[in-house]
């Protein structure tokens, strides 16, 4: 096993954290994926957001948190961001960073 694949939010928001604390001088021998894309809401509760100031807070956070860079970070289930109320399919784009 040479590849890693984790989140930002799993584990209540700790699984970086947890994988920095249990194997930080190998990280940097595996490939590492995350996602971003949830974030701690009120009472902790995730909520999902796509916007660019909530994802670049994370992305760095997890940079820190992990003391390697990702190889990969992707956007975790951005297709929410079009589950609102818009009528207009065409306008659903403009609702990505919401």
């Amino acid at each position: 096993m040479r590849a890693l694949d984790t989140a930002y939010n799993y584990r209540n928001f700790t699984s970086h954290r947890t994988l920095s604390s249990a194997a930080s001088d190998l990280l940097q021998h595996f490939t590492i994926s995350t996602k971003v894309g949830f974030m701690p809401g009120p009472n902790g509760t995730p909520r999902h957001t796509l916007s660019p100031p909530r994802l670049r807070e994370a992305i760095d956070r997890t940079v820190e948190t992990l003391g390697v860079r990702p190889e990969v970070i992707f956007l975790h289930n951005p297709e929410r961001a079009l589950d609102s109320e818009v009528v207009d399919p065409a306008s659903r784009i403009d609702h990505l960073d919401e």
